[in-house]
């Protein structure tokens, strides 16, 4: 009998010989029945290949076209016309929460007898013993996935439980057979997408793609992370002929989990960035291990994981992140060499003074070593007072030194000093002063930090390190301030310390990776107080020098 209605599209593909010896192991009928036959898109969802220029006509839905199939492609056509008309007697694509509308949109079939070939021998050519032994093959109960005129997927089911319900056996490619030509499963999504103006899901499997189909979403599915050269080679050439203001396509990845589909994730992101392409990442299977299972066991988590798309793009939950350099033990300061030569990572390093004075003391110290390249960002009131604590050779002993030897302003600048607006020579230090702003807004501070440190580099200031006084801004600002000053050591690669008063060491020590508590001894002695990397108290002293 004349077949019913045709599942090949307008241009059929050759199929390739491998593919051909399997559909003829699941073909019943021992010829077609016409070399010339009527035929229709695989998927009877509208593909638009120009979303400008697209103007619906039903005229056009009426008028079909005449294409000649090969022997190959006629066989796979009946066989998922068959495949399609036996669908009742499975309940596994319902039973999987897909809708009979998404089912017949998509020509999904089953076959109870599905003979398979091994995975590794789909694509390659077959000998004439290897054809010879198709009737040995195994035998599936087998989901039908069409993707083309000339290639589908076989889902294998494993059971079926005692209510009917079709029970897959994994989500494993080993479960699954593709036929024909690899590709992937429902690409008129992206025209779909593009002409409607909404997003696109792409997924892994396509039973995945077909679970988000059921919710009215456009998706498509690669199949295998080895399939996305295809994908990628599809969107450039949607992409060559439109300009970039009339390609609103956003793509959400929802890929699984695993080295190839994290590597194929990667080079979409990089294809969609060099097409000037809305990209994001989003989660939507998790904590199930796929999209199919969370629709059927949490549909409500699913929907609103959608809903709330946007907050969740790009945000990815990982397991471990390593620093940028390796942490050894030279990385704490643990005795007063390590402090005085600034032996540190890039990292945030908390230093809690029960006294500002105390603070301002350590702070002198380390200023006045003209080794050291320093940004110190506080007010400029604390930075006049740390710069009446240096040492007197530098300050106003050497500014009266040379005032009674007949140096004048302009030769004191030539030597390496400077003239304030009185007329008072201070000393050239190497440590560069960073106002912040009286606004005491996180943002602005935050904004201040960031931009005084992009300043350092371009002026040349490499190794530095960044000193922020925050003894002046109370509990509140701190607390705002703490997880922002912990994120500048990696983007910059330079350590931060922070001085701050014993009350603001708790908002700052949670982001750092060493607390040093300093304290007064006794007479002309300050103590420090830290733990090293087992956690033990460690104690040194200016007085014990070490």
């Amino acid at each position: 009998p004349a077949p019913a209605t045709a599942v090949a599209p307008a241009t059929a593909p050759a199929l390739a010989p491998a593919a051909q010896a399997s559909a003829a192991t699941v073909e019943a009928s021992p010829a077609a029945p016409a070399a010339v036959i009527t035929v229709a898109p695989v998927v009877s969802d509208t593909s638009f290949d120009d979303s400008e220029d697209y103007e619906e006509d039903d005229s056009e839905e009426e008028d079909s076209e005449e294409v000649e199939l090969n022997p190959a492609q006629q066989m796979i056509h009946n066989y998922l016309l068959r495949c399609h008309q036996g669908l009742d007697a499975c309940t596994y694509f319902t039973g999987r929460g897909l809708s009979a509308e998404v089912a017949t949109r998509f020509n999904l079939g089953y076959d109870a007898f599905y003979r398979t070939l091994p995975q590794n021998q789909l694509m390659t050519e077959m000998s004439a013993w290897q054809m010879q032994q198709l009737n040995n093959l195994e035998t599936w109960q087998a989901a039908i996935i069409p993707l083309s005129a000339d290639s589908f997927v076989a889902y294998k089911i494993a059971t079926v439980n005692a209510s009917g319900l079709a029970l897959p056996s994994s989500w494993d490619l080993d479960e699954r057979r593709y036929v024909g030509t690899m590709q992937c499963f429902n690409v008129q999504a992206l025209s779909r997408s593009l002409y409607n103006h909404s997003p696109v899901f792409i997924t892994g499997s396509e039973i995945d793609a077909l679970s988000l189909e059921s919710l009215n979403l456009p998706a498509l599915a690669l199949g295998h992370a080895s399939n996305v050269g295809s994908l990628m080679l599809h969107l450039q050439q949607m992409v060559s002929n439109k300009s970039p203001e009339a390609l609103s396509l956003n793509c959400y990845l929802a890929l699984p989990s695993g080295a190839l589909w994290h590597e194929a994730q990667v080079q979409l992101q990089r294809c969609c960035k060099e097409l000037k392409l809305s990209c994001h990442v989003v989660d939507l299977n998790t904590p199930y291990s796929s999209i199919n299972l969370c629709l059927l066991q949490n549909r409500t988590l699913l929907i609103n994981k959608l809903y709330h798309l946007n907050d969740i793009a790009d945000v990815q939950l990982q397991s471990a992140v390593a620093p940028s350099t390796p942490l050894n033990a030279s990385s704490l300061v643990l005795s007063l060499e390590n402090l005085a030569k600034l032996q540190l990572s890039p990292l945030l390093y908390t230093m809690a003074s029960p006294a500002v004075a105390l603070s301002r003391l350590v702070l002198a110290c380390l200023v006045d070593n003209p080794q050291h390249q320093l940004i110190y960002a506080g007010s400029k009131m604390q930075w006049q007072m740390l710069c009446a604590m240096l040492t007197p050779q530098n300050g106003q002993n050497a500014t009266s030194g040379n005032n009674a030897a007949g140096i004048t302003g302009s030769e004191a600048v030539a030597t390496g000093a400077s003239v304030n607006a009185t007329g008072v020579l201070t000393p050239q230090l190497h440590t560069k002063f960073l106002e912040l702003p009286l606004s005491l807004s996180a943002d602005d501070i935050e904004q201040t930090l960031r931009h005084g440190l992009t300043m350092a580099r371009l002026n040349g200031m490499q190794e530095l390190t960044l000193m922020v006084d925050t003894f002046a801004l109370d509990l509140n600002l701190c607390a705002q301030i703490s997880a922002r000053i912990a994120r500048l050591p990696t983007e910059f690669e330079i350590p931060v310390m922070v001085w701050c008063s014993l009350e603001q060491k708790h908002l700052f020590e949670g982001n750092s990776l060493q607390t040093i508590e300093m304290a007064q001894g006794r007479e002309n002695e300050i103590v420090f107080l830290t733990l090293d990397s087992s956690c033990r108290q460690h104690r040194f002293s200016t007085f014990q020098g070490y």
